[in-house]
């Protein structure tokens, strides 16, 4: 018997996809039927680019400003046109799932597939990272606090309509997304840490070499690799600073910049001080080819530079409170530095460079997380647990 799974995701970038494409190769590997869906142009294209019927559902998203970066006024003011889209979605979603017929729904941080699939009375496993929506700082701090609580205990009722809430983060004290998950008593019964959901792509000596080469990467000098990811409007301006950056430490150090563009061109430009990518067809390579990353606070991001053991420089999207906490674990962590990109500059990020490049302690610290984290096999973890539900 076919055994089919659905996959909804959220989210502007591509961090869900990306992660959900490595569990959907695994689940058609072991034969199962997959289709997504998503609101995002850029996922869908990512997806269906992979070999994956992808639907498109409609958009709820945040407000950016003009400069890209994360506004909670637009977002307020978003929000109606946000609500009616969000029962548009619930809707197109309950006709797809049933369409489907699918045996178990995976959603990756979807609430809308997940009332769906609890109208048509079919399992749902959901894949979350954030459940508390964290408000920008304010001058009663307590009263934000208060706020973030209450809403947390709301949203995670809705989140626990679950069959299970699989958190793709490792273990409390090591939690990267500790500030949007801890604290939220509703959820606690449907939670299980599972571990992150990344690819693990190692180079060899031979494939480092022909990288080398290819890119002429000079081997006394350390390799940084910067990852400009997420929505695409956030971007260009970081990449531009980036740029200015490889020129800058051109005598020191190699620069690999990748500016995450689905449908960009994946042959690499020549920049001073090293290479810009619009899509990196190797970035599962470069990762684990270089000495540090240069990322913004993704936790799909973070979870893989710490898979990687590499230490990092976070600059997270402007106001984007998922990203900024994010950013500050990985400070705590001692793991890597964090830069307020509301007026970043080139000096900052050189400084931080060095700093990581020439501190030891960070690639300790995060060469000691990275130990812990290949505990937690996420990938696999998560593939049983599907594979219980379904055999069952």
């Amino acid at each position: 018997m076919e055994r089919r799974i659905y996959i909804p995701i959220f989210g502007s970038g591509l961090g869900h996809a990306t992660r959900m494409l490595l569990v959907a190769k695994r689940l058609e590997r072991d034969g199962f039927k997959i289709k997504f869906s998503s609101s995002s142009t850029d996922s869908l294209k990512f997806l269906m680019n992979n070999g994956f019927i992808c639907n498109h559902v409609a958009t709820v998203d945040v407000g950016w400003d003009n400069e890209g970066n994360f506004s909670y006024k637009k977002s307020i003011r978003q929000f109606p046109h946000a609500l009616v889209n969000f029962t548009r979605q619930v809707l197109s979603e309950f006709d797809y799932i049933k369409e489907f017929n699918p045996h178990l729904i995976l959603s990756d941080s979807r609430l809308s597939a997940l009332l769906a699939s609890s109208f048509l009375k079919i399992p749902c496993i959901t894949i979350l990272n954030q459940i508390k929506i964290l408000l920008p700082l304010t001058k009663n701090s307590r009263i934000a606090h208060l706020i973030e609580c209450i809403h947390g205990e709301l949203i995670g009722e809705l989140w626990s309509l679950s069959d299970l809430i699989l958190i793709p983060d490792l273990p409390p004290p090591y939690t990267i997304s500790e500030a949007n998950l801890w604290g939220i008593k509703s959820t606690l019964k449907k939670t299980r840490y599972i571990g992150f959901i990344i690819s693990q792509v190692f180079v060899n000596e031979s494939e480092k070499n022909l990288i080398i080469k290819k890119l002429s990467l000079n081997e006394n000098k350390p390799i940084i690799y910067a990852q400009i990811s997420g929505p695409s409007k956030t971007g260009m301006k970081l990449i531009k600073i980036m740029f200015k950056v490889a020129e800058v430490l051109a005598e020191d150090f190699n620069f690999i910049i990748s500016g995450g563009i689905p449908n960009g061109a994946i042959e690499p430009i020549k920049i001073t001080g090293g290479w810009y990518y619009e899509w990196c067809p190797i970035k599962d390579k470069l990762f684990s080819l270089a000495d540090m990353v240069v990322i913004r606070g993704g936790h799909s991001t973070i979870a893989q530079a710490i898979t990687f053991g590499k230490p990092m420089v976070c600059i997270p999207i402007y106001k984007h409170s998922e990203q900024m906490k994010n950013a500050e674990k990985v400070e705590k962590l001692k793991c890597g530095l964090s830069i307020n990109s509301a007026n970043v500059t080139v000096k900052q990020i050189v400084e931080a460079v060095k700093n990581i490049i020439y501190n030891n302690e960070y690639k300790k610290n995060v060469e000691q997380l990275r130990i812990i984290s290949l505990k937690y096999n996420g990938l696999e973890n998560i593939v049983n647990i599907i594979q219980s539900y379904v055999n069952a």
